[in-house]
């Protein structure tokens, strides 16, 4: 159980870190391209 439950919480992080990973190049590329 608690082998699962700590599966779940790194992948909960990892999908995080993800997202905002991809929400920042998009920012910094439409930066870029405004500039």
């Amino acid at each position: 159980m608690n082998y699962i439950c700590t599966t779940l919480i790194l992948y909960h992080v990892f999908w995080k870190i993800q997202v905002y990973f991809h929400i920042f190049v998009k920012i910094r590329n439409d930066f870029c391209v405004f500039l």
